[in-house]
């Protein structure tokens, strides 16, 4: 068989030389000596140029009659395509979850350790654990106070919250105003705020509170 030679499958041959595994899911690779298939990031001996062919995936290097390697299992899901899906399972259970869960709770229930899962999650999100369950409850109850049917109350256990004591303390850091207000579609609020200009350009700035340094956003 033989094997194209284009700029592509140079770039592809110099990823399989440097097993570089953050390749896998781009590509695939035959071998012709063998009829073996495998990762980019296989740690197997590497083979000979001439012997290698390119594949778009496993389904097609399997159509030419290639086989699996059994070093790197190039048909099961990669180690970062499972770290992605356990992250993904670990956002679906803080969104349903009725109280926090703990880091230790998330990181069992998706099987992987504290450590890593506390890094592959803010790696993956952005954010760590606790920031993200703060996000969603901050997303569910604003949702459920623009419901006219729903109380202050309601709306605050409906997010997560486990005590009503704790959700006004955090109230206006979250919402900008009190819960009541936010209700009431901020009626009757006042804001205070200026506009000016700087090398970077506009800025929109306002006071927090009396005695406290004014904050500052670029626009």
């Amino acid at each position: 068989m033989e094997h194209d030679t284009t700029e592509e499958d140079q770039r592809r041959w110099d990823t399989v030389l440097r097993r570089d595994a953050s390749a896998e899911g781009q590509f695939v690779y035959g071998v012709t000596s063998t009829g073996v298939y495998c990762r980019p990031g296989c740690p197997a001996r590497h083979p000979k140029r001439q012997n290698v062919v390119f594949f778009p995936d496993s389904h097609s290097a399997e159509q030419q009659g290639f086989r699996a390697c059994l070093r790197c299992h190039p048909r099961q899901a990669s180690r970062t395509d499972k770290t992605l899906a356990a992250i993904q399972q670990a956002c679906r259970l803080i969104e349903q979850a009725e109280l926090s869960l703990t880091l230790h709770a998330l990181a069992q229930a998706v099987g992987i350790s504290a450590y890593h899962f506390q890094r592959h999650f803010k790696a993956v999100t952005g954010l760590t654990p606790k920031a993200y369950t703060e996000a969603h409850r901050s997303r569910t109850v604003r949702a459920a106070l623009n419901d006219p049917a729903t109380t202050v109350t309601q709306a605050l256990y409906e997010a997560g919250y486990s005590s009503g004591s704790r959700f006004y303390e955090q109230a206006n850091g979250i919402l900008g105003m009190t819960p009541t207000a936010y209700k009431n579609g901020g009626a009757d609020t006042e804001i205070h705020f200026a506009l000016g200009e700087c090398s970077l350009g506009a800025i929109l700035r306002w006071p927090r509170k009396f005695g406290q340094s004014d904050k500052l956003i670029l626009t």
